[in-house]
């Protein structure tokens, strides 16, 4: 603290000499005041966009923050810079008078600048209002954007809906094709293999139906050459009936003629 005192007791020359320039810059001061009023009717304006932005700005104290520890580090450097800076004061003061000639320049300049202001507070309004139609155009490009690409994603679903509905349809008439085609071959391949075992199993039979003829007559002959056998007929006429019988026995033959009366009642 000590040290600031001191280095304070050293600037208060300077700034007794300073004192008159400071007078005089009075009006400008007035005028950069009425600038800053605007500016801040300007910045009232643009509040609500502040307002959006305290997030990000929250976000960037927390980050300063976080490097005040640096900041802290650096303090001994700033110190030797001060130092410097008060080394330079008597070059500064040597520079005051010059400044001080320059002075009544700047007076001169600034009606110049005060006529300008209200040109310049002009083209702020027509920018704020241009700003806002632009906000507004977007805003309304941004809907009008959006309500057709929802339309065209109905449209979309849609057709994909039908589509899919269309393709449900000939898979299913497909399968029904399909199954009918199968159908049909099996019933072609039953019927064919039906066909082939009745021709197959009505050839064995006849086969075996030769064969057991074959057999009935070799037997039949057989057993009429050693057994026999007896033939006949027979003849009614009227009331008498007439009997005609062959037998045969090996290799030996009797014929035996007959006729026999036949009782009937008048």
């Amino acid at each position: 603290m000590t040290e600031e005192t001191r280095a304070m007791t050293e600037k208060t020359p300077a700034m007794t000499e300073k004192t008159p320039a400071m007078t005089e810059k009075t009006p400008a001061m007035t005028e950069k005041t009425r600038a800053m009023t605007e500016k801040t009717r300007a910045m009232t304006e643009k509040t609500p966009a502040m307002t959006e932005k305290t997030p990000a700005m929250t976000e960037k104290t927390r980050a300063m923050t976080e490097k005040t520890p640096a900041m802290t580090e650096k303090t001994p450097a700033m110190t030797e810079k001060t130092r410097a800076m008060t080394e330079k004061t008597p070059a500064m003061t040597e520079k005051t008078p010059a400044m001080t000639e320059k002075t009544p320049a700047m007076t001169e300049k600034t009606p110049a600048m005060t006529e300008k202001t209200p040109a310049m507070t002009e083209k702020t309004r027509a920018m704020t209002k241009t700003s806002a139609a632009v906000l507004i155009q977007a805003w309304w490009r941004g809907t009008l954007l959006r309500r057709s690409l929802l339309e065209a994603a109905l449209n979309a679903w849609i057709i994909q809906s039908w589509w899919r509905k269309m393709l449900a349809k000939l898979w299913e008439r497909r399968r029904r094709a399909a199954l009918e085609m199968y159908a049909k071959k099996t019933w072609a391949t039953v019927k064919l293999q039906s066909w082939y075992r009745m021709w197959r199993i009505r050839q064995r039979y006849c086969r075996l139906l030769n064969a057991v003829r074959i057999i009935q007559v070799y037997w039949r002959w057989h057993s009429c050459h050693t057994r026999g056998f007896i033939q006949g007929n027979y003849e009614i006429k009227e009331n008498q009936l007439n009997i005609q019988l062959e037998i045969s026995l090996g290799s030996q033959a009797c014929k035996v003629q007959q006729c026999i009366t036949l009782p009937i009642k008048e």
